[in-house]
């Protein structure tokens, strides 16, 4: 409509700020009100898509302007303050005040595979018709969140990450792989195919554990629980640092105390011995996973930790155990230490993924 306008009179435009004021020469057009058809121009020129990063704990909203890749007018919600995703989209909306979006793209931890999705660590459905007939878009996409997350990685720049350990660069267009604890444990490949860059996601949070020794073995039976499998994501999500806490008092015959995982890793960094025991315990199993991922996905572009756990502690995480335990990989041992390790410190890159995810049309 923005070209037939200008192409059917004769008009000047002038935008300051999000206002547009045009005088139109011709008397054909004068039904066309001043206020009325300057936003209808403003529609035209400004289009504005949703995007979101969906947890099992908070949700993160954005908007995005066509074919840009930086979101804009980040807001963060709890879950627990909300009765569905809807809902909690309907909030952002009315609080950034915004032109209404057209499409949006969803990150959400939870595997896609048709609809309804069920968001694996809380109780929300999602479905692109009820999203499309309450939010008012024109189409609604759905992508895993590390998906999203793994998009990002070709646009980061060195302030965005810090190297854990020495191991250069990688294998430029290599295969590059993230992973990240939060309330579950994400894992996704990204593989280069020619000019585009391609996510390959699965379930790798779900994988079984490996315990190496004697006292693993008895520190996986006092963390079992009531799971009947010790996975990567029992032991390395956001509830895992406690479990290894509570589970090696247990072997230890030590007292536990009730403590959560954010005052487990500050009483770590205050010097509290248990504490400092169990989160280097962590660090060392985050490490063998991430290095078994590494191999599985041949991921020779590097590793990259995302997730908001880790950027707690990147100081201790870098003294750790992590890349001891990540470079000890029997045979494979050499292979793996030419593989870089790097946190994400820069936040809402899963919310440029998403942005990545509808400007390629992935």
């Amino acid at each position: 409509m923005g070209n037939v306008f200008w192409n059917t009179i004769d008009a000047i435009g002038l935008c300051i700020s999000r206002d547009l004021i045009f005088r139109a020469t011709s008397t054909k057009h004068n039904i066309y009100a001043r206020g009325f058809f300057a936003r209808q121009v403003l529609v035209v020129a400004e289009t504005y898509h949703l995007v979101a990063d969906l947890g099992g704990t908070n949700v993160r909203f954005a908007l995005v302007q066509e074919g840009k890749a930086v979101p804009e007018h980040v807001e963060k919600f709890a879950n627990n303050d909300y009765d569905s995703f809807e809902e909690a989209a309907q909030d952002y909306l009315a609080k950034v005040d915004a032109l209404q979006p057209d499409k949006a793209c969803i990150a959400v931890a939870a595997p896609i595979h048709g609809e309804p999705i069920n968001l694996t660590n809380y109780g929300w459905q999602l479905s692109a018709p009820a999203l499309c007939r309450q939010l008012g878009l024109r189409e609604v996409v759905f992508v895993n969140d590390y998906q999203a997350l793994a998009l990002a990685l070709p646009d980061l720049k060195s302030s965005d990450r810090v190297q854990i350990g020495n191991h250069g660069c990688g294998v430029k267009h290599g295969t590059r792989l993230v992973i990240g604890p939060g309330t579950g444990l994400g894992v996704c490949g990204l593989v280069r195919a020619g000019e585009h860059n391609l996510p390959v996601s699965g379930e790798g949070g779900h994988i079984s554990f490996a315990a190496r020794t004697v006292q693993e073995v008895e520190l996986m039976q006092a963390v079992a629980g009531e799971s009947s499998v010790v996975s990567a994501e029992w032991l390395l999500n956001g509830k895992g640092l406690e479990r290894l806490y509570n589970g090696l008092a247990a072997i230890s015959g030590r007292q536990a105390v009730s403590i959560s995982a954010r005052e487990i890793s500050q009483q770590a960094l205050a010097g509290n011995l248990a504490c400092v025991e169990a989160l280097n315990l962590y660090c060392r199993f985050l490490g063998r996973v991430a290095g078994d991922y590494a191999l599985i996905f041949g991921a020779t572009g590097g590793v990259y930790l995302g997730g908001g756990i880790l950027r707690r502690f990147p100081e201790f995480l870098a003294a750790s155990p992590f890349r001891s335990e990540f470079d000890d990989k029997g045979v494979m041992g050499d292979y793996a230490r030419a593989i870089p390790t790097f946190l994400i410190t820069a936040r809402h890159k899963t919310l440029w993924g998403a942005c990545a995810w509808l400007r390629q049309g992935a």
